[in-house]
C-alpha cells in the first residue's frame, strides 16, 4: 500500500497543477536606455518651406505577439509645446502608413538637459509584426532635438522628409536616440485632437438641448 500511495502522489500533484490558472503573460515593454546627456541631437521641428527642414524622426521595433501599447516616450531636448506620436507600419524598410497617432502637450526640459517626454493612456492594439514609432513636431510653439547614443538602440532609424525630391523618408542608421514603450512611470494621456474636441462640444450641446426640451 505504501508503494502505491507514493507512486500516485506525483500524479496528483501534476493534476492539481494543471487545474491552476496559467500565470498572466508579461506585457511587452521596450527601453533602449537614455541617449547622450547634452543639448545636441537630431532636429525635431515643424517643416517650413522652402527649407523643408527635418520634422519627423522614427525608430523601428518588432512585436513577436499581438500587443497593446499604452505609453510611448522619447529621450529629447524639448522647448515645450505640442508633439505628435504615431505608429506606422513598415514598408520596404521605411515607415509606411500611420496606424495610430496622438498629440501630447509636453513640458519643456531644462535647457541642454534632455529627459524622457511622451504620452500615456493609449490603447493601440497591434498584431505581431514590424512597426515604426514616429515623433513629429506640430505647428505652433515647440521645438527640440533627440540626442543619439542610446546604449541599446532600436533595430533601425529613419528621418523625414528624405533627400530625394518627393521622398517622405530616408534611412538614418546613426540616429540612435532613446525610446521607451510601455515603461513606467507612464506619462500623461494625449491631448484630444481638434476634431475630437469638436465632436465632444457638439455632443454636449445636443445634451443641453435635449434637457431643455
Amino acid at each position: 500500500m505504501s508503494s502505491h500511495r507514493s507512486a500516485t502522489l506525483p500524479a496528483l500533484i501534476l493534476a492539481g497543477a494543471l487545474l491552476l490558472p496559467a500565470p498572466p503573460a508579461l506585457a511587452f515593454s521596450l527601453d533602449t536606455g537614455a541617449g547622450d546627456d547634452d543639448g545636441g541631437g537630431w532636429s525635431l521641428f515643424e517643416q517650413r518651406p522652402p527649407a523643408w527642414n527635418y520634422q519627423r524622426l522614427a525608430g523601428r521595433f518588432t512585436l513577436d505577439n499581438a500587443e497593446t501599447l499604452t505609453s510611448v516616450q522619447g529621450w529629447m531636448n524639448w522647448g515645450g509645446g505640442a508633439l505628435g506620436f504615431a505608429i506606422y507600419n513598415d514598408f520596404q524598410g521605411l515607415p509606411g502608413s500611420a496606424l495610430f497617432s496622438a498629440t501630447g502637450q509636453l513640458a519643456a526640459t531644462v535647457e541642454n538637459t534632455p529627459d524622457w517626454r511622451g504620452i500615456g493612456g493609449l490603447d493601440w492594439a497591434l498584431l505581431a509584426g514590424t512597426y515604426w514609432l514616429v515623433f513629429e513636431d506640430r505647428p505652433g510653439p515647440g521645438n527640440g532635438s533627440m540626442p543619439g547614443g542610446a546604449p541599446s538602440p532600436l533595430e533601425a532609424y529613419a528621418s523625414g522628409p528624405g533627400v530625394a525630391p518627393g521622398a517622405l523618408w530616408m534611412e538614418a542608421p546613426t540616429l540612435g536616440f532613446g525610446v521607451r514603450i510601455n515603461v513606467a512611470p507612464e506619462p500623461p494621456p494625449p491631448v484630444p485632437e481638434p476634431a475630437t474636441l469638436l465632436l465632444w462640444a457638439l455632443g454636449g450641446a445636443a445634451l443641453l438641448v435635449r434637457q431643455r426640451r
